[in-house]
């Protein structure tokens, strides 16, 4: 996980600066349609998937595209308007949304640890909008 944070920290970053240097709706669309097509070719080319299983329920995928889509549109215009690492800190807080779904809708168990991690993650972001520069 730290890995992954590490490189979620870069990307927003350099999401940042393309997104300076062009317009939020040019960098995300052109950001997406690039990293699908190469996603894409990667997971054929080493036979994890195959085309006919992208296909095969063509209104569920595009359901899901167009809310990532829109994900995506609000994700590149806030962060064009404020520091990444604000804004970052603020989309991390849908950790908390995720927790009290999984218990209402998925019927998750050991609630009280994940929620517990989840106010962690929130006083992390809220130190940050208090205190950081």
């Amino acid at each position: 996980m730290l890995t992954v944070a590490f490189l979620f920290s870069l990307a927003a970053v350099v999401g940042k600066k393309g997104i300076i240097h062009s317009s939020p709706l040019y960098f995300i669309v052109a950001f997406f349609l690039l990293n699908n097509i190469g996603l894409i070719l990667l997971l054929v080319i080493f036979d994890k998937v195959r085309l006919s299983d992208l296909t095969g329920r063509p209104v569920k995928g595009m359901v899901a595209g167009l809310l990532l889509y829109l994900q995506a549109i609000c994700h590149a215009y806030a962060i064009s308007m404020v520091q990444a690492a604000y804004m970052i800190s603020i989309k991390r807080l849908s950790i908390l949304f995720s927790v009290l779904y999984g218990r209402l809708i998925f019927n998750e168990s050991n609630i009280r640890s994940r929620f517990l991690g989840a106010c962690w993650m929130l006083a992390g972001a809220v130190l940050i909008v208090m205190f950081g520069r």
